[in-house]
C-alpha cells in the first residue's frame, strides 16, 4: 500500500497526465475540426448554388409585368380570410426565374396577415410566379432572396 509521500507523487503525476493532451488526441481533434470545416464548406457551397436563380430565357417569361402590384393585390383579396389586415407588407420587383418546371416572372411577399381565429400568423414570405399578366404558380415560406439583373 502506498504511503503518504507516494499518493502526493501519484497524484502530482496524474494532474500533469491530464492537463498534457498527448499528440495523438490533438492531431485527431484537428483532422476531424479540418474535416468539418471541408464539409461545411461543401454545404455551404451546394446551399448558395441551389439558391441561384435558374437561367431563364426571357422569350419563355413572357413580357415584365409593370402591373405587378395589382395582380398580387387580387390574388390577396380573393385568397386571403382578411386582406384588409396586412401589416409589415413588403413586395420586392419581378426577377426572371421559375419554380419548378415553369419559367416567369419572380415576385416576392412578405406580409403578416390575421387568421381566422383573428390573431396575426407572423411574418410570411411567399414568392409568385407571374407569366402574361396571370399568377401560374406560388411557393409558400419561400427564401426571400435578392438576385442582380443584368
Amino acid at each position: 500500500m502506498p504511503d503518504e509521500h507516494q499518493r502526493a507523487n501519484l497524484a502530482a503525476i496524474s494532474d500533469k497526465a491530464l492537463r498534457r493532451t498527448p499528440r495523438s488526441v490533438v492531431s485527431s481533434l484537428n483532422m476531424r475540426e479540418t474535416m468539418c470545416m471541408k464539409v461545411l464548406a461543401v454545404i455551404i457551397c451546394l446551399g448558395i448554388t441551389a439558391c441561384a436563380s435558374p437561367s431563364v430565357a426571357p422569350q419563355s417569361a413572357g413580357s415584365a409585368p409593370q402591373n405587378y402590384k395589382a395582380i398580387l393585390k387580387a390574388h390577396i383579396e380573393k385568397n386571403y380570410f382578411d386582406p384588409y389586415s396586412l401589416r409589415n407588407v413588403a413586395i420586392s420587383s419581378p426577377v426572371l426565374g421559375k419554380i419548378g418546371p415553369d419559367p416567369g416572372w419572380l415576385v416576392c411577399l412578405q406580409n403578416n396577415a390575421k387568421n381566422r381565429m383573428g390573431g396575426y400568423v407572423g411574418l410570411k414570405k411567399d414568392v409568385y410566379l407571374i407569366r402574361n399578366g396571370a399568377i401560374i404558380n406560388s411557393e409558400a415560406a419561400a427564401p426571400v432572396l435578392r438576385y442582380a439583373t443584368a
